[in-house]
């Protein structure tokens, strides 16, 4: 399954970007900032799973990796205005991102609570009355919204740019707890 995988991200990448073909390097954009995907170590080297994907992947192609870290926001973008040859940066596919981009599909998440030790969240209904942590421009967001609008009253839905911005919400109590894919 992983030779599968992989070689459906180098055809990916061969077929999104004709020209990065020539390029002796093989640039690759992420935003570090969803461990255990893709993150920084305390010496600000990039580590995580989609690193190691990334690195295969360049292998495969005879090219070096060069990773590029970008902040959530603009990473679609970015690759639209060929700044770098792929994203690998644990995005779920939406109808609205297949529209700008092409995807392949090399895990699936699902939306995970994470709350402090004794704070029970089992299911939605237990987001009722709370004040939710989650990151901006993220399924996890537009989950909460749906929920919202169909009815569930959480108490306020704090949004954050950065993924580990939203975990320390709920270290630091700002939040009781937080969804992010898993």
């Amino acid at each position: 399954m992983k030779r599968f995988i992989l070689t459906l991200l180098a055809a990916c990448v061969l077929g999104a970007n004709a020209a990065s073909a020539k390029a002796p390097k093989l640039v690759i954009a992420m935003d570090p900032s969803y461990p255990p995907m893709e993150s920084e170590d305390m010496d600000g080297k990039l580590v995580g799973f989609d690193v190691d994907v990334g690195r295969e992947l360049a292998r495969r192609l005879g090219r070096e990796p060069e990773f590029m870290v970008m902040g959530w926001e603009g990473i679609i973008g970015g690759l639209i205005s060929d700044r770098y040859d792929v994203i690998l940066s644990a995005m779920n596919v939406t109808p609205e991102r297949q529209k700008e981009i092409d995807f392949v599909e090399y895990a699936q998440m699902s939306q995970l609570f994470v709350a402090k030790r004794g704070e029970v969240v089992k299911s939605e209904l237990d987001l009722v009355g709370k004040v939710v942590a989650v990151a901006t421009d993220t399924t996890s967001y537009d989950y909460l919204q749906r929920l919202r609008a169909q009815g569930l009253k959480i108490k306020e839905i704090r949004a954050y740019r950065l993924t580990s911005e939203v975990f320390m919400a709920v270290k630091t109590g700002h939040a009781d707890v937080l969804v992010v894919d898993e």
